[in-house]
């Protein structure tokens, strides 16, 4: 655990509560002393059940449910905001839960959404259709009647995997006196899927399902999130990866309208552009055939009971996909945001030092001959000239920190800042950072021997929550940056700022001041991103 997990800030919550039940002890004066078996007045009992801390059972709209303490919070496990999305339930949008009698176990996490590729999980994590639960994470010395600031993370992993299991909040909650919720979604072909069928089903779906699901987990935020002590009117959604493409997806689907107040998009822009319905239809029946479910009346009936493994199996080589234009998703994301029909909020973006570290690092060992040749295959003959002129490999210590340098440039270090400035002129506060921790772990599984991964695509994620799938535990000097960094996230959710209290100033994004905050062991305002990453050079890349 970090030290100091009772900054001065949690007390503001208390203070009323405190002052007043000085105010009733010394009204009440000696009687308190002479009178100890006195029954209390009505007013000093409901004032000594406020300032009491709330207990681990909670009574939610859909039933009691019992959690547990964890590092100095409460967490509550396992809750379902769906019914299980299985047999007749299969794609369609997300079903209400139902209520339950007695009291329900929530001090045991859920099982992961199933998998729709390898690296999302560890290999002893359980994954299944039935996987439409959520996890909520709130301070322990919470008090009734209190209404703390609620963030909502979605997971990245492609869209493929992944799972809201591995984003422990019990940290970020203890330290900053907020509500931390992380969801599944459905992954792969069961969260996305256009076929003819499904849409005389439901027209206004095309096929997004993953999208209803995390619009499914706001609205139910929005009814229950109140028994937890957090206040349903300040939601900030916040997403890393595939996660952060959802709460771009949930800025510009009118079915999110009013279901959260700020957004923070970690290492992935807003897109414009999308799937068309055809194909998207032509991609889903590919898809149907290859689980072998043909066209015809009975082919939503095939895949409902076809086992999961085949839904797998068909992903591997024909992979469906929603579309945009219908009600739930009327555009892309990017053209939403860039023509104003967007749910307008303030935002954060931002993104990690060298990205594409850890999409390629599969070619840690590449010879400067095989990275040459991967250029040109990447920008044609003369284009990959032009970039091999740029990024030679002679200048880096491996050909693989060249391919990773250039790849993060031309990707995620530009189409951020794209995204940063298509933000601006929406009359809402933009904010920016670039993370740039040189010894931050990477992932699980992807630490090839004597490669520096450090402030690679999902480096961050391991400073923001108590995450289960890093490398190796972080040092007592990357415990304060996540500190820093969890406080940043906090005092965004708590007023659409993100300033924090002993931090440095985050300054807003601007069209003509070029701003972000460089969260490293030294935080820092820095400029120039577009110059660190070389963006000029590919806008005008023949």
């Amino acid at each position: 655990m970090p030290e100091n997990p009772l900054p001065a800030g949690r007390w503001r919550g208390r203070l009323p509560s405190v002052i007043a039940a000085l105010g009733t002890a010394l009204a009440l004066g000696g009687g308190l002393l002479t009178a100890a078996h006195a029954e209390p007045t009505s007013s000093a009992a409901a004032q000594a059940d406020r300032s009491a801390p709330l207990g681990l059972t909670v009574k939610t709209p859909y039933g009691a449910v019992r959690g547990r303490e964890l590092d100095g919070a409460q967490a509550f496990l396992g809750m379902p905001f769906a019914q299980p999305p299985v047999y007749d339930l299969a794609w369609k949008a997300p079903v209400e839960p139902e209520r339950w009698s007695g009291l329900r176990d929530a001090t045991e996490q859920e099982a992961a959404c199933l998998q729709f590729q390898p690296t999302g999980v560890k290999n002893d994590q359980p994954t299944s259709l039935d996987c439409l639960y959520l996890d909520v994470y709130r301070p322990s010395r919470i008090r009734k009647g209190e209404k703390l600031p609620v963030l909502v993370f979605y997971h990245g992993g492609a869209g493929t995997q992944g799972s809201g299991v591995l984003y422990g909040g019990q940290t970020m909650a203890d330290r900053n006196d907020v509500i931390v919720v992380s969801t599944n979604y459905r992954l792969g072909a069961a969260g996305n899927l256009a076929l003819p069928g499904l849409d005389a089903e439901n027209a206004a779906a095309g096929g997004n399902f993953a999208l209803l699901d995390q619009v499914e987990a706001l609205t139910w935020v929005r009814k229950s999130i109140g028994a937890f002590g957090g206040d349903p009117s300040d939601v900030t959604v916040f997403g890393q990866s595939a996660g952060a493409r959802a709460v771009c997806n949930l800025l510009a689907t009118p079915l999110a309208e009013g279901l959260f107040d700020s957004a923070i998009m970690q290492s992935s822009p807003c897109l414009g552009g999308g799937t068309t319905q055809a194909r998207a239809h032509q991609n889903g029946e590919a898809f149907a055939d290859a689980v072998g479910c043909a066209p015809g009346d009975e082919q939503l009936t095939c895949l409902r009971k076809a086992w999961p493994a085949s839904l797998v199996q068909a992903f591997a080589t024909d992979r469906p996909s929603g579309y945009v234009g219908t009600s739930a998703l009327p555009q892309a994301s990017g053209d939403a945001i860039s023509s104003g029909n967007w749910n307008k909020v303030p935002v954060i973006v931002g993104n990690t030092r060298w990205e594409q570290k850890l999409q390629n690092q599969q070619h840690a060992d590449i010879s400067a001959a095989e990275y040459e040749a991967m250029v040109i295959d990447q920008f044609g003959e003369t284009a990959g000239r032009i970039v091999l002129e740029e990024y030679p490999a002679s200048d880096y210590e491996r050909p693989f920190y060249a391919l990773a340098a250039m790849r993060t440039d031309a990707g995620a270090g530009c189409t951020v800042d794209v995204n940063a400035d298509l933000f601006l002129g929406q009359d809402v506060p933009v904010y920016r950072y670039h993370f740039d921790d040189p010894t931050s772990p990477t992932l699980f599984g992807f630490q090839p021997e004597g490669i520096d991964m450090s402030s690679a695509h999902s480096g961050e994620l391991a400073y923001l929550f108590d995450f289960t799938l890093g490398d190796r535990p972080l040092t007592a000097q990357q415990q304060k940056l996540g500190d820093s960094m969890q406080a940043y996230w906090a005092a965004f959710a708590r007023s659409g700022k993100p300033q924090a209290k002993g931090e440095v100033t985050w300054p807003r994004h601007t069209a003509d001041g070029d701003k972000a905050l460089r969260l490293a062991p030294r935080i820092e305002v820095i400029t120039g991103l577009r110059e660190l990453h070389n963006c000029e050079f590919f806008e005008n890349l023949p």
